[in-house]
């Protein structure tokens, strides 16, 4: 596929991209596809991000998060680098200063504490963002204000960011149910170091669990 091909139709997954796993998956699997036009492709997220909706935004931030996951399990790092190399400047396009830029630094918060708990920012990198999307925060607002913000961010826009809010966090709890694969201990490593060791209250419920045990074996 020729580099205009490619940026048309990455273009156009980018547009129809939805919250829904499927959705992310299917536009990450094209780029990693067709990664010999990696820095065309990219070149079309930092494109769409400057021009469309507050709500697609946050889309294409999330996806950023599932193209470096599947680019991860390709052995195809060069995205993970472009991310990394140009994050600033995507926080810039989803969260910039302004009404609608607010609406989204909750999610591009959110979006920033996953990336450093799979390894692709580093603490001292993230404390860097959010000390910036600190100083983006509103201030407590006045009636006036929440009237400006309402014109500013249309009702339809606030359906559709609950609704894809609602996704985003469906695919979170899901998360926390994935096994690391190759692992086959997982799950009883994990209780071994959440239960605490034993006690003399341990010791005094065991005792009365082998009573009752006992005085039912009479009965």
């Amino acid at each position: 596929m020729d580099p205009f091909e490619g940026r048309l139709q990455f273009l156009d997954l980018l547009r129809r991209l939805q919250a829904s796993q499927s959705s992310q998956l299917k536009t990450a699997q094209f780029a990693i596809r067709y990664r010999d036009l990696d820095e065309d492709l990219f070149s079309c997220i930092l494109e769409e991000l400057s021009t469309t909706s507050f709500n697609a935004k946050v889309n294409i931030l999330y996806f950023l998060e599932t193209l470096c996951d599947t680019a991860r399990r390709s052995k195809c790092t060069t995205y993970v680098t472009m991310v990394q190399r140009d994050l600033r400047e995507i926080i810039d396009h989803v969260a910039p200063p302004g009404v609608q830029g607010t609406a989204n630094v909750a999610q591009t918060r959110l979006f920033l504490k996953k990336m450093v708990e799979k390894g692709y920012l580093s603490a001292q990198e993230h404390e860097a963002f959010d000390s910036n999307l600190s100083a983006r925060e509103p201030e407590p607002t006045t009636s006036d204000a929440k009237v400006n913000t309402s014109h500013a961010i249309g009702k339809e826009d606030i359906l559709r960011r609950i609704e894809e809010d609602r996704e985003r966090h469906k695919r979170l709890r899901e998360s926390l149910w994935v096994v690391p694969p190759g692992d086959e201990d997982y799950e009883f490593n994990q209780a071994w170091e959440e239960t605490s060791a034993l006690c003399d209250d341990d010791f005094e419920v065991i005792r009365e669990e082998l009573a009752l045990y006992k005085q039912s074996l009479t009965v």
